[in-house]
């Protein structure tokens, strides 16, 4: 990085399908607009990818064309927002970099609540991206997020949904793929491993997911 410059730029990247409902892009471009930090690009990028044989082989093929198309050579970091996204704090990016400069850090997600009660599928609530976290091999569960969190930063071996990632790490060749059954963002979180970097979650960012049921799912499948 040049020695000139004194903030560092990022790339918010919202990659969408072309059905996505309409409530959920205008949410998304106003949690744009509503991030507080202050050297932000926008790649608002909709893809028509053909679905492939691995369950979220077209998500990772939309993400890696995002890449591909908007990582200008100015771009330092990217902040990765999924478009049904319902909460998003507007100190999100400045929360997530004070966790661990040059690492990859994600805020921990929850289902909208939609009635009172426990966290269930009646009421919403519970954590939502238990397919791309994962720490010592295992996935997160739906609450506690790993047995034995408290709270806090905590080094995880994938995230997703919604984190902050070194623009380095896809410079150095780092890509998305899904393999079976996998969530794309897992084979990306290795390679970024295998790379030297760090991956944390942290609950001082929290966000929320749209509960699906509420505005309907067929353009989510």
């Amino acid at each position: 990085m040049q020695a000139w410059r004194t903030m560092l730029n990022v790339l918010v990247a919202i990659p969408f399908r072309t059905n996505t409902p309409r409530i959920f892009l205008d949410m998304a471009l106003e949690h744009y607009t509503k991030l507080t930090y202050p050297d932000l690009r926008l790649a608002f990028m909709p893809n028509c990818i053909a679905p492939t044989t691995a369950k979220y082989g077209a998500n990772a093929q939309a993400r890696n064309e995002l890449i591909d198309l908007y990582l200008t050579p100015d771009i330092d970091y990217v902040l990765w927002l999924d478009v049904d996204l319902v909460k998003v704090p507007r100190d999100l990016i400045e929360t997530l970099m004070s966790v661990a400069p040059d690492s990859i850090v994600a805020a921990v997600v929850y289902v909208e609540r939609v009635n009172d009660g426990s966290a269930c599928f009646g009421n919403g609530g519970w954590f939502y991206d238990t397919g791309a976290f994962i720490k010592d091999g295992l996935h997160a569960s739906t609450d506690p997020i790993f047995p034995g969190y408290t709270g806090g930063a905590v080094e995880v071996e994938s995230v997703g949904c919604c984190y902050i990632i070194p623009a380095d790490v896809y410079r150095k060749g780092a890509r998305y793929s899904a393999i079976g059954c996998e969530v794309e963002h897992v084979a990306l979180m290795k390679q970024a491993r295998a790379m030297g970097y760090h991956i944390y979650m942290t609950d001082a960012a929290r966000c929320e997911h749209a509960y699906l049921p509420k505005y309907g799912e067929a353009w989510h499948s």
